[in-house]
Formats: C-alpha cells, sequence, structure tokens
C-alpha cells in the first residue's frame, strides 16, 4: 500500500469517525427535547387551553419533528457515505445523497426560524403596549427569515454563501438578543 493510499484511507475514515460522532451527539439531544415536548403536555393539561397554547404546542412539536427528521437524515448520509465509500470511490455522489444532504440543511433552518418565531413570539405576549418595540422585533424577524430562505436557496443551487450565512446567524442572534433585552425590561418595568 502506498503512502497516498493509506493517506487516503486515515481521511475516509477521519471523515467517517467524525460524522459518526456527530450523528450520535445530535441523537441524544433528541432527548431532552422530547422531554420538553413531554413537560409542555403535561403543563398545558394542567391550566386553561387557549391560543397561545396551542401555538406553544405546535411550535414544540414542529422542533421534535424536525430533529428526529433531521437525525434521521444524518444517518441516512453517513451510512451511505460509508457504504459508497467502502464499496468504491466516490467521484460524483449520488443525487439522493445530495438530497437528502438538501432535507437535512432545510429541516436544521426550520429548527432555527421556528425557535426564533417561539422567542419573538413570548416577547410580543409579554409586551403589548410598546409598539416601537414590536414593530422593531416583527422587522427583524422578517429579515431573519428572508435571510435564512436566501441563505437556503443559494447552499442548494450553488455552495455555501459565507456572508449568507454570517448574516443568517447574527441576524438569529439579533431576534433573540431583541427579545431577550425586551423581557428584561418587562421584568425590570414589572419590579419597580
Amino acid at each position: 500500500m502506498t503512502p497516498a493510499e493509506q493517506g487516503q484511507i486515515f481521511d475516509f475514515g477521519a471523515v467517517c469517525y467524525s460524522d459518526a460522532i456527530s450523528l450520535i451527539i445530535n441523537a441524544i439531544a433528541l432527548g431532552p427535547a422530547i422531554v420538553g415536548l413531554t413537560i409542555v403536555i403535561q403543563l398545558l393539561q394542567i391550566k386553561t387551553w387557549r391560543e397561545p397554547k396551542a401555538i406553544q404546542l405546535l411550535c414544540c412539536m414542529i422542533i421534535v419533528l424536525a430533529v428526529a427528521v433531521s437525525i434521521i437524515m444524518q444517518g441516512i448520509i453517513v451510512f451511505t457515505q460509508i457504504k459508497l465509500s467502502i464499496q468504491k470511490e466516490i467521484t460524483n455522489p449520488p443525487s439522493s445523497l445530495i438530497i437528502s444532504g438538501d432535507i437535512e440543511e432545510f429541516l436544521d433552518k426550520i429548527i432555527t426560524l421556528v425557535s426564533d418565531f417561539v422567542i419573538c413570539w413570548r416577547a410580543w405576549v409579554l409586551l403589548p403596549q410598546d409598539k416601537l418595540l414590536r414593530f422593531a422585533l416583527a422587522i427583524i424577524m422578517m429579515c431573519n427569515i428572508g435571510v435564512t430562505i436566501a441563505d437556503f436557496s443559494v447552499d442548494v443551487d450553488s455552495g455555501s454563501s459565507a456572508v449568507l450565512d454570517w448574516l443568517a446567524i447574527t441576524l438569529s442572534l439579533l431576534v433573540n438578543m431583541t427579545a431577550t433585552v425586551w423581557k428584561a425590561r418587562r421584568a425590570c418595568y414589572l419590579g419597580s
């Protein structure tokens, strides 16, 4: 075996190891998500049922389903890559593998957007009288949705765009920070 072949086998093993560890970590993360959904369902049974609780349950269910399907897709991708690489060297991956990767990435974007929506929605409900902050939060969230959709479509069509990736992360962080500051402001307002 030549040193080049040894290097290629080592690189393949490192990628398989990294992908398998990532899959295990993501699968472990599903446990707390299911526990959280169970807690939400139990809390919904205790109190009276209204529209905010339905929205909360729907968002939790979307997140748990998206995480579960994302883990399944990631597992399919990892095991398909390992199987194909063991059988022969891959120069062009099959379209089913590419589509599976796109579905997994789409689900990751959905998880982020639904999580950001929940944070915005809670801040929106907690402070209904502050119209300026509500308007700002709505604009930031709409920008977050637009940039996330653009980032996903660019990733699928022509590969990754570092600018859109960073912009999507920044807007998601801005949504979270704005809502958190808003909720902290309300807590200080009620505390004084």
